[in-house]
């Protein structure tokens, strides 16, 4: 009998063994899904150079077994061809243990500490987001009802900024718990452009060099890197792209011509940047002669959308575009994620401001061009 036991022990021992040092997901999915492949990936984008592993979803589950580490991100994705809506990438830290994953459209996740974690920090983070939508709905009603008085305006604004102030602590405590981990990793990459770059910076310089080496914070060091060109003070980095009529143009063939350069950052398809457009418009005809110039840069794909609007937002001014939407140089080069956005450039090539808009752009040109 204690030849049994001892046995027993023994084996289970060896089991434990064999175990440490690994994470298990152990996948369900709808039955709609089955037949498709999963990938688990080190980045939340379907390029084959970030793939780790994939399997295929039978019978409505799957399954990855991996070496574990908490300070590493990875992503549970698929192609969403052919599927009636948009899967979004799963992250999931690859801790040691056993990772529950309910793959779908709203996916859950659970079963080792920093995935617990970040679900509960999910939950919280839909909880606002449905808090927002709450609020945009009833502006929305209120203002098609004819019923938006400037009080209710101004309560839909103080509730709004309430939870934008929830949204931040929620993010910004779980930051500071779990810089260095994985999960730390995920929340600097989705909500880099929260705040400024000097904030990033100062994340950045807390995490290990272990964590700093995931491919979703390289992404971000990227990304800084290329805010940090657009930014007041900094020396305006070149553009190279093409006219409306083929020709090459260079940002550099207008800077130090002009006192000041607007560098435009725009697109036809963005209602937000046609709205502002009748201001530019207003600068460019009260300070062009001053020495103003205004260079647009569109993040178009389409040149027949981006040629036809630009006689009907009355835009005479140097237009360039390489027509890769997002993926532009503009987008490389000055971390330009939202559009409209716009920098100011003296004629020694220094950025002296960026993203003004309305009267602020006015007052600004007005004291630099007095």
């Amino acid at each position: 009998m204690k030849r049994f036991c001892l046995f027993i022990s023994l084996l289970l021992s060896t089991i434990v063994m064999t175990a440490a040092g690994v994470f298990v997901v152990k996948g369900t999915a709808s039955a709609q899904l089955n037949g498709r492949k999963i990938y688990l990936s080190s980045f939340p984008a379907l390029d084959a150079s970030t793939r780790l592993d994939s399997a295929i979803i039978k019978n409505g589950t799957f399954a990855f077994k991996g070496a574990s580490s908490s300070d590493k991100l990875y992503f549970l994705l698929m192609n969403g061809k052919g599927l009636n809506f948009s899967l979004r990438a799963q992250p999931l830290i690859p801790e040691e243990g056993v990772i529950h994953v309910a793959f779908g459209e709203h996916s859950k996740i659970s079963g080792t500490s920093l995935n617990d974690v970040y679900a509960k920090f999910d939950g919280d983070r839909s909880a606002i987001e449905k808090g927002y939508n709450l609020l945009q709905s009833l502006y929305s009603k209120l203002k098609k009802e004819n019923r938006l008085t400037k009080a209710k305006e101004d309560s839909i604004e103080m509730e709004w900024n309430k939870l934008a102030s929830k949204e931040s602590s929620v993010v910004m405590d779980n930051l500071s718990t779990y810089t260095s981990t994985g999960f730390g990793a995920y929340l600097l990459f989705m909500h880099q452009n929260d705040w400024e770059a000097s904030k990033t910076d100062s994340l950045l310089s807390k995490m290990s060099s272990s964590v700093k080496n995931q491919p979703v914070v390289a992404s971000v060091e990227k990304q800084l890197a290329a805010k940090k060109r657009s930014m007041v003070g900094a020396t305006y980095s070149d553009l190279v792209m093409a006219s409306p009529e083929g020709q090459t143009m260079k940002l550099s063939d207008y800077v130090g011509k002009n006192k000041y350069v607007m560098v435009d950052f725009w697109a036809s398809w963005c209602g937000p940047c046609r709205g502002e457009m009748p201001n530019v418009v207003a600068a460019y005809a009260k300070y062009h002669d001053k020495g103003f110039e205004i260079i647009g840069v569109s993040f178009d794909q389409q040149k027949d959308a981006w040629v036809k609007v630009l006689p009907q937002l009355k835009m005479t001014w140097p237009q360039m575009s390489d027509l890769k939407g997002w993926n532009c140089a503009a987008h490389e080069i000055y971390g330009i994620n939202s559009i409209p956005a716009s920098i100011i450039i003296d004629g020694n090539g220094k950025i002296v401001a960026r993203n003004l808009r309305g009267a602020d752009l006015d007052a600004k040109l007005a004291e630099l061009l007095k």
